[in-house]
């Protein structure tokens, strides 16, 4: 494979991430176009790069695979989010302002908005392309280290009202502008260590199914946990 193709590959994915980030956080919804539009865009890119689908985590053999490691997560922060909302301990983690509209909103958002405007997009982009280019030009420990920074930094705009959204950081940080700034770094940091254990996943199945599966899970089932708990409040 050309280096110069994988170079240039990987200066457009940046490019193209940095656009698609800010486009989807000032147009709402732009992602339900931007997802589907931006992955196949992606995979077109990397497959001229010389990627194959199996380095692209897509590859024929890895499917069942990757379908059993997506399931455990699912099972396994399914019952640590139903633990976690049934203590009155914990309970304030999930209180997010943001679904706190009915379980209609809650479903739509669970199961159309973030597998398709955020989980589809970001395993392809990050977990997919990006890990996938940076892995063949500098290796494993490389790819798994950059495209995690690049996770963390995709969440800075995001994370700018996180502080008044969520009850249990509004209230440990502050909601003015020191807490918004200390909640930001706390998501970056956050999202940048998620981003490690999904590129471990993606390495250890071979599939991108499997961290898509836990990625769904950590913000599918959140929505339904905070609106659970709005549900029973009222």
């Amino acid at each position: 494979m050309p280096r110069d193709r994988l170079d240039w590959a990987l200066v457009v994915v940046i490019a193209f991430l940095a656009v698609v980030n800010v486009a989807d956080n000032l147009v709402a919804h732009a992602a339900l176009v931007l997802g589907p539009v931006g992955a196949a865009g992606l995979l077109a890119l990397a497959r001229w790069a010389g990627l194959s689908w199996a380095e692209l985590g897509l590859g024929r053999g890895t499917w069942l695979r990757g379908l059993r490691w997506a399931l455990a997560a699912i099972g396994v922060v399914a019952v640590v989010f139903a633990v976690g909302a049934a203590l009155p301990l914990t309970r304030s983690a999930f209180r997010d302002s943001r679904y706190d509209a009915g379980w209609g909103h809650a479903a739509l958002t669970a199961f159309l908005l973030i597998p398709v405007g955020t989980v589809l997009f970001e395993e392809v982009a990050f977990r997919g392309v990006l890990w996938g280019l940076l892995r063949r030009r500098h290796g494993t420990a490389a790819a798994t280290a950059v495209s995690s920074a690049l996770f963390g930094l995709w969440h800075v705009l995001p994370s700018l009202g996180l502080a008044q959204a969520e009850q249990a950081i509004g209230s440990t940080v502050g909601s003015g502008s020191s807490g918004q700034a200390v909640s930001v770094l706390g998501t970056v940091l956050f999202t940048a260590l998620a981003g490690v254990v999904f590129c471990e996943l993606r390495r250890r199945s071979g599939s991108l199914l499997a961290p898509a599966g836990l990625h769904w899970a950590t913000n599918g089932l959140g929505v339904l946990a905070a609106t659970a708990i709005f549900a029973w409040a009222s």
